[in-house]
């Protein structure tokens, strides 16, 4: 769903980000031909990242709105927007 929408978003209008927390997945490289910045975290399973949660929070800050996907996504954008004060999250 995450690369229907953004193969159908209008990218003059919006500057788009997409962060995995793991790696690239099958999706990765297909979002790249969009056009659209993809960032990997590299984060482990059952592996606490400080530094992952560092550079998420950098390249979220300035952002104005944050869409999560998936139940470890959801509470990991619910913390980043509680330090980086993003005003929507979806």
């Amino acid at each position: 769903m995450l690369y229907k929408l953004l193969s159908h978003i209008d990218q003059s209008k919006y500057v788009i980000k997409v962060i995995s927390m793991t790696n690239n997945g099958f999706y990765g490289e297909k979002i790249k031909r969009l056009g659209i910045n993809v960032y990997y975290l590299n984060i482990k399973p059952k592996q606490l990242n400080i530094m992952a949660f560092i550079k998420a929070c950098k390249l979220i800050r300035g952002t104005d709105i944050l869409q999560t996907w998936m139940y470890h996504a959801n509470l990991f954008g619910y913390l980043i927007r509680k330090i980086v004060k993003v005003n929507k999250l979806i």
